[in-house]
């Protein structure tokens, strides 16, 4: 048919046209194509690494605290019944004092009743423990009543001497200021280079001379 040719020719270049536009993409293109992606998954790994280590470090202050807490609630609740001659007569020291609680008054001789048991308290510097025994009157520790805190990183005994200075516990000046500071000191390290450590100071008088 008259015609046919001519448009057999533009339907061949446009073909033509069509093929040459989809051409596949140069090895350069692919290049900075896989380095943006490696890019944007390695900010995303960045940012997840980072806010998992955010929640340890926030998880471990709030574990420390309360190690700290509990410790120290446990010796200010136990000293503040402590017979003040028990723990000078033990050699109290800043990292160990022992005591007998007053239970009650001789309404007679108006003298403090005390318990049987003594209460121990010792700091272990090498394994970083304070120990918590109680001791019955023939010298026997009951272990199912002893509790060790770990992680404690430095003696947790004071007291203030004549001049009011804080020194480590001794029996002279805790008998001349009646006064028995706390100071837990605990730390917990994360992935073993980040150290969270916490302290917590507390004070009880001993009234009970």
């Amino acid at each position: 048919m008259p015609g046919s040719k001519k448009g057999e020719i533009k339907i061949f270049y446009y073909r033509r046209a069509l093929h040459a536009n989809k051409r596949g993409f140069t090895l350069l293109e692919v290049l900075v194509t896989l380095t943006i992606f490696g890019a944007i998954v390695a900010a995303m790994f960045a940012s997840l690494s980072i806010g998992k280590l955010s929640f340890s470090i926030g998880s471990s202050k709030i574990e420390v605290q309360a190690k700290a807490r509990l410790i120290t609630d446990w010796i200010v609740k136990d000293s503040r019944q402590a017979f003040l001659t028990d723990i000078i007569n033990n050699s109290p020291s800043g990292s160990h004092i022992k005591f007998r609680q007053v239970t009650g008054i001789n309404t007679t001789t108006g003298q403090y009743i005390l318990s049987p048991d003594s209460i121990d308290y010792t700091y272990n510097s090498v394994t970083q423990k304070i120990i918590r025994s109680v001791i019955d009157s023939s010298g026997n520790t009951l272990t199912t009543k002893t509790r060790e805190f770990n992680n404690i990183t430095n003696p947790p005994f004071f007291t203030v001497d004549g001049t009011g200075v804080t020194v480590a516990l001794t029996g002279a000046d805790l008998s001349n200021s009646q006064r028995l500071i706390i100071l837990i000191q605990t730390q917990k390290r994360l992935r073993g280079t980040i150290s969270i450590p916490h302290a917590i100071r507390a004070e009880v008088k001993i009234r009970n001379a």
